[in-house]
């Protein structure tokens, strides 16, 4: 899509990440992964130009902020983004609970971490989270 404030057109080189479930998001992890990717594509796919990383998740809402301390890693690996999009979507209750979570099912999701209870209790409350797209330099 059309991302005009970093001059990105649909159709653009980008690369858009992806979050492996139960990988570390560690600054040093992070960082790692982002300098594998990086000579990957140069060993492989050497004539793809980009300038951009991209990500659309919900590891970079804000309101996440308001549950986590800004030590955390999720919060850390949102702030490597500007973000410039963001949609409502519960999508954290299928990563943080099961894939089924919604809505209606939440009530009865068992809470395994501090995290869980709070999002539950939120939700539950009528609080909405939601997916962002974020945009990362390739420098």
């Amino acid at each position: 899509e059309d991302i005009p404030q970093f001059g990105i057109r649909k159709g653009d080189n980008v690369v858009e990440l992806h979050i492996h479930h139960g990988e570390k998001l560690t600054p040093e992890a992070v960082q790692s992964s982002l300098a594998q990717g990086k000579a990957f594509l140069r060993t492989h796919f050497p004539d793809y130009h980009y300038t951009y990383f991209t990500c659309h998740s919900w590891l970079l809402d804000n309101k996440l902020r308001e549950y986590l301390p800004e030590e955390s890693n999720i919060i850390r690996f949102g702030s490597l983004f500007h973000k410039v999009e963001a949609e409502d979507s519960n999508a954290l209750l299928r990563f943080l609970f099961r894939w089924d979570t919604n809505e209606e099912n939440l009530a009865s999701a068992v809470c395994k971490t501090e995290l869980h209870r709070k999002i539950k209790a939120a939700v539950l409350s009528g609080e909405t989270f939601h997916e962002v797209l974020g945009v990362l330099p390739a420098e």
